[in-house]
């Protein structure tokens, strides 16, 4: 795989105006130097650099506002930067507002064409890949159907298969990493995963920070408009995490953070989530004495592709406390022949200190990224101590005298 990057970015900008006369407005676009200053700007980006090879994968966090978006569309070729240098080698797919090309008057079929077209396909691999597309998509019969007669789910489906039917060099995402719902969410993750492995770069912006740690390779962090740091993912969503909990303390709304479930999927259902302390309480539990214990009950419907399960505490302020997973874990979801299965988790002698606390529960697809189902806030519960240590856990510790330390 060349190291040659397929993105470069020096010192991007880019500048939309706000306000003034929509006359002015025109001119200030076509003779900047005459008219910029009879018409208001806003800075949406500035001296954005980063560099993207064949293989890799760029997170781009930020709060809503910091010019992600921009960003993505500008890689996209929809903005032209308005100072710097933008590269862009190879093919190019976007998965922006998927769809935004279809004309609901023409028939799936059609817009496969339509749509393929406007993506920069060539007539020639369309046709080539017309029935792996419809394939893929799940129309079925009704792809000579006019597009008006799809359901959402029907759409979105489709348009994601020509997006993704002939591998590009550079993969564009912004927010999600699948789309539709069920088996066709895993889907087609799975297909961008697949392309990731065949060399595509890929630029992905998301507010799930999980699942930008765990794929990305480089993370750029985006704040008005500027880059806040850019590094490893390890480092820079733990800043960004810190500068959200901070955000949430002070009381601010636009922190954008959001820990949502991703779509119910046909192939898993968790069916039943029950969690108590084993202990003086039903709800309560005494720091460092009780045991929490949460039992799942759920079904699989393809065996083939077990699933795996993850148990995230958090407190009021729904900031992750703790969290894990059967997949770093290494066990195995058991299941009976009609693929339900049951599986206890204990935490003995829970160590949180006092406050109060939240047991979030989330079946994943077997890579431990994709959410198929989710119950959160399945089990709230109060933690007492008998000291008064501050903090949210009581970490195993043992003091010594400095003498008896070699």
């Amino acid at each position: 795989m060349s190291d040659t990057p397929l993105i470069v970015a020096q010192q991007l900008e880019k500048r939309f105006y706000t306000a003034g006369h929509p006359l002015f407005i025109i001119l200030a676009q076509l003779f900047p130097r005459l008219f910029s200053k009879r018409v208001r700007q806003h800075a949406v980006l500035q001296g954005v650099s980063f560099r993207l090879q064949a293989g890799r994968v760029l997170g781009v966090v930020g709060l809503n506002g910091a010019g992600k978006s921009t960003l993505l569309q500008m890689i996209a070729g929809i903005y032209q930067p308005d100072g710097g240098r933008l590269q862009v080698h190879g093919r190019v797919a976007a998965l922006l507002e998927l769809g935004a090309g279809f004309n609901p008057e023409l028939t799936g079929r059609e817009n496969i064409h339509l749509y393929g077209a406007l993506l920069g396909i060539e007539p020639r691999l369309l046709q080539q890949q017309e029935e792996a597309i419809i394939a893929f998509s799940g129309i079925g019969d009704l792809i000579d159907q006019p597009v008006r007669t799809y359901s959402s789910g029907m759409f979105v489906r489709l348009a994601f298969s020509v997006a993704t039917a002939v591998q590009p060099d550079v993969l564009i995402i912004d927010e999600a990493l699948s789309v539709g719902d069920g088996a066709f969410a895993r889907k087609s993750f799975q297909r961008i995963m697949d392309l990731k492995a065949a060399g595509t770069a890929i630029v992905f912006c998301s507010h799930l920070l999980y699942q930008v740690e765990v794929l990305a390779d480089e993370v750029l962090w985006l704040h008005e408009g500027t880059v806040r740091q850019i590094g490893s993912p390890e480092t820079v969503i733990n800043a960004y995490q810190l500068f959200l909990e901070q955000l949430a303390q002070d009381e601010l709304p636009s922190a954008g953070f959001q820990q949502n479930a991703g779509p119910t999927s046909s192939e898993a259902r968790l069916l039943k989530v029950n969690a108590w302390i084993d202990g003086v309480g039903e709800t309560t539990c005494r720091s460092g004495q009780d045991d929490l214990i949460v039992e799942i009950t759920y079904r699989i419907v393809h065996p083939q592709n077990p699933p795996t399960l993850a148990v995230v505490i958090d407190d009021d302020n729904r900031i992750p406390v703790s969290s894990c997973s059967t997949f770093y874990d290494g066990v195995q979801l058991p299941f009976d022949r009609q693929g339900t299965g049951r599986l206890r988790l204990r935490f003995p002698h829970l160590p949180l200190l006092k406050g109060s606390y939240h047991v979030n529960v989330y079946l994943m697809c077997e890579q431990a990224v994709l959410v198929l189902d989710a119950v959160e806030q399945a089990f709230s519960f109060t933690v007492t101590q008998t000291g008064h240590e501050i903090g949210k856990v009581m970490l195993p510790h043992q003091w010594e005298s400095a003498d008896q330390v070699c």
